[in-house]
């Protein structure tokens, strides 16, 4: 089983944190509420909240607007985030040992430090996009082989869209294809969107091809006002 502590208390005020769903139970792991957080929780809604001890000799420091993604029923996949600077660490965190281990890329180039970005699983790869480095906002793509601990920068081929530099974008796989909706450009217009766009990837060894394809958003018919009714006299 797990070994967690219940000690009656429960994890303090925070945002930023990021919480994966690991058999009946929601792990949370980090984020900011007056100074940043280290901390993992489980919760269960028979037990409540509990403290994970943690077993390992090693953490990830304290961050806040990373990124946490499910590799497995055993596994969590973290990357980046916040803490006085920008991150661009990996680590994984195995729910059922407890345990930290350092990601540490070998052969290749890394992406930029980054918070605020998205980030999905495909094909064994984390696929982030975008954030912010605390001084530009950022519109790039990465592959992260979590088997061969390398990083690959997507490279467009017969597109020429792509979406802005932005932070807070929300992601979501579809089949092959990763979808983003809305997020903050920040670097100078400060605007937030609405658009969706659909990245279609396949992977050829560690080189990932893809197109990206703006979807045009729905327009809704017009409804019919509704008709104006007399209000009921009270009954007295």
């Amino acid at each position: 089983g797990i070994n967690a502590e219940y000690m009656g208390e429960v994890p303090g005020f925070r945002h930023g944190a990021t919480v994966l769903l690991f058999d009946d139970a929601n792990l949370l792991f980090g984020g900011y509420g007056g100074w940043t957080y280290d901390d993992v929780w489980r919760f269960n809604l028979q037990s409540g909240w509990m403290k994970i001890r943690i077993t390992s000799l090693v953490s990830p420091i304290a961050r806040w607007k990373h990124t946490t993604l499910k590799v497995n029923e055993d596994e969590a996949i973290h990357f980046g985030g916040l803490n006085g600077d920008a991150m661009n660490d990996v680590w994984i965190f195995n729910y059922r040992q407890q345990s930290w281990k350092e990601l540490l890329p070998v052969d290749s180039v890394l992406p930029i430090a980054r918070e605020g970005h998205c980030a999905v699983m495909m094909d064994g790869r984390m696929v982030i996009f975008g954030g912010n480095n605390n001084l530009i906002y950022l519109n790039d793509f990465w592959a992260f082989n979590i088997w061969e601990r390398q990083w690959t920068e997507i490279q467009f081929i017969g597109s020429k869209s792509r979406p802005v530099a932005l932070d807070g974008v929300s992601a979501v796989t579809i089949g092959t294809k990763m979808v983003l909706f809305g997020g903050f450009e920040g670097n100078k217009t400060m605007v937030y969107h609405d658009e969706v766009w659909t990245l279609n990837i396949t992977f050829d060894g560690l080189k990932p091809i893809e197109t990206l394809t703006p979807v045009p958003l729905v327009e809704l018919p017009p409804t019919e006002p509704e008709a104006e009714t007399s209000p009921l006299p009270l009954i007295i």
